[in-house]
């Protein structure tokens, strides 16, 4: 049987019900998932874990009015901010999320040495293609980051922004 899923990138919002709906249809004893980026080796692999996707909203208030930064700054609170200390606090240095319960229900990394064993490093080809001078998890190889929920900010937006930004 083949289930081609075309709605991952929106949060794949249908694909719970299909599995209740069919669930004895789709009764396996393994799932062939075929996504994500080809290794820099170009040989096939094995990925031992996959992530969902958990989305929110934070809307941070200030002030009833527009203030002028020449008249209120340093005295108003600024929303903006207050959001990027708050975005800031859920991560530290090495880029391990620091929201408490984040990770209590991720299952532990086991064997991956080994599994790692058998595929040439290409951390340092990677960064190279991506213009990264640095990792978050400088010590930490990009396959066993991989195995491990991740805290992503997919954007951010500040009252008035590009051509009605002002004081």
């Amino acid at each position: 049987m083949f289930l081609f899923e075309g709605e991952e990138e929106a949060g794949s919002p249908h694909l719970e019900r299909y599995f209740h709906l069919l669930r004895d249809r789709l009764r396996a004893d393994a799932w062939l998932i075929c996504d994500g980026p080809v290794h820099a080796s170009r040989r096939p692999q094995l990925v031992y874990g996959v992530r969902g996707i958990t989305q929110l909203e934070i809307t941070v208030y200030g002030a009833t009015r527009t203030l002028h930064s020449g008249h209120y700054g340093n005295w108003a609170p600024n929303p903006a901010h207050r959001l990027a200390r708050l975005l800031a606090s859920m991560k530290d240095d090495d880029g391990r999320v620091l929201i408490e319960g984040f990770y209590d229900d991720v299952a532990p990394v086991e064997g991956l040495a080994r599994a790692q064993a058998t595929l040439p490093d290409f951390d340092d080809a990677l960064r190279a293609e991506l213009g990264l001078a640095e990792t978050e998890a400088a010590d930490a190889p990009y396959l066993e980051r991989m195995l491990l929920p991740s805290l992503n900010v997919r954007g951010m937006q500040s009252a008035t922004v590009g051509e009605t930004a002002r004081n």
